[in-house]
């Protein structure tokens, strides 16, 4: 259940995003929001929703939206009037762990220096010092590129690393995401539903350990990616784009003439992506009693729907610093360390 409680913890919370993003982005309401989601990952299009949210609630008005398979500056340039702000999405990817999307932000600052460049609420983590210094000289270089970060831990990170960039704290984006109003939990279900990861930050244990819990009440584990059956369109449609990819790179190379995706062709299949993977997640935590998770937004979902959950950490503490912060606030939401101690606390949301 969510309660009047959650209900005001939500709203200052927001408040203070709201605020956060008012001060960075500024007065001037044409914004573009670049790096999209276009993977089965619902934590990313949880983010992306929240963004969206943001922007809606505070009245911006989003000119150009691309994922990187689809980003094409001479688009953004038409699309984004002078004075406009760029937006990078928010999310864990800051840093040399997913260094697919921090060479992506450090190509947009590079060619992009006109504009203002907010990079929306992240996570940051360098392993490796060297790629940790490229990134400040690259960013640092931008003369109005600005840092969103959602945890203590990744501020200190940021301050160790990345001392030429501004940087300022601000929550989770995710925050900003509503479920739809037909949205609905069962009361009577008996199932439990974990979500346990099983890629490089996976540290928990959970997947291995809730597999052995089956004996103790119904469960489904999985992983997103895993969760639900992703049906022939979205794969059709995230083909798509990344032929799409193919035909941008040919008209800058070849010839302006050779045919590509229209923009707006290009935003409604990013919007159908992302919405049917935060559905997805939505209608398998909808049958749900109980839950047990090592992915921060499979938490934010659990929570935002009211659903009793425990959460554990990921392997760099991206989890339990946000969770302690502010999200381990909401009443349906428990923390544990081990996985017998989630094991146990699930059973107790079975049984209640």
């Amino acid at each position: 259940m969510f309660t009047q409680q959650d209900s005001e913890h939500l709203a200052s919370l927001r408040s203070q995003t709201e605020q956060v993003l008012r001060d960075t982005i500024g007065e001037h309401k044409d914004v573009a929001l670049l790096d999209a989601p276009a993977l089965v990952n619902v934590g990313d299009s949880l983010i992306w929703a929240g963004q969206l949210a943001y922007m809606d609630r505070l009245g911006y008005r989003v000119r150009y939206v691309s994922d990187m398979q689809s980003f094409d500056e001479r688009r953004l340039r038409k699309a984004l009037p002078a004075g406009g702000t760029i937006l990078l999405r928010g999310g864990g990817n800051f840093g040399d762990v997913w260094v697919g999307h921090q060479e992506h932000r450090e190509r947009i600052a590079k060619a992009l220096p006109e504009y203002k460049i907010v990079q929306l609420t992240q996570s940051v983590l360098f392993k490796n010092a060297d790629r940790a210094k490229k990134a400040n000289e690259i960013l640092g270089a931008h003369p109005d590129f600005h840092l969103l970060v959602r945890d203590e831990l990744s501020l200190e990170r940021a301050s160790e690393h990345l001392p030429d960039i501004d940087r300022t704290p601000c929550l989770d984006m995710a925050i900003g995401w509503d479920p739809k109003p037909d949205a609905s939990v069962s009361s009577s279900s008996t199932r439990a539903v974990v979500i346990a990861r099983e890629d490089r930050e996976g540290a928990s244990g959970l997947a291995e350990a809730a597999r052995s819990w089956q004996e103790s009440f119904d469960i489904t584990v999985t992983d997103w990616g895993r969760h639900a059956d992703v049906p022939a369109r979205w794969h059709r449609t995230r083909k798509e784009l990344k032929f799409n990819r193919k035909l941008l790179g040919a008209k800058r190379k070849i010839s302006t003439l050779v045919p590509a995706l229209p923009q707006s062709a290009i935003e409604r299949r990013i919007a159908y992506l992302n919405d049917w993977n935060v559905d997805s997640a939505v209608n398998l935590f909808s049958t749900a009693r109980g839950i047990a998770v090592d992915r921060l937004h499979a938490h934010v979902i659990a929570a935002r729907l009211g659903i009793p959950h425990v959460v554990l950490d990921n392997n760099h503490g991206k989890i339990s610093t946000v969770f302690h912060a502010y999200t381990g606030q909401f009443s349906s939401a428990h923390y544990a360390t081990s996985t017998d101690e989630a094991h146990e606390k699930l059973l107790g949301f079975m049984t209640s």
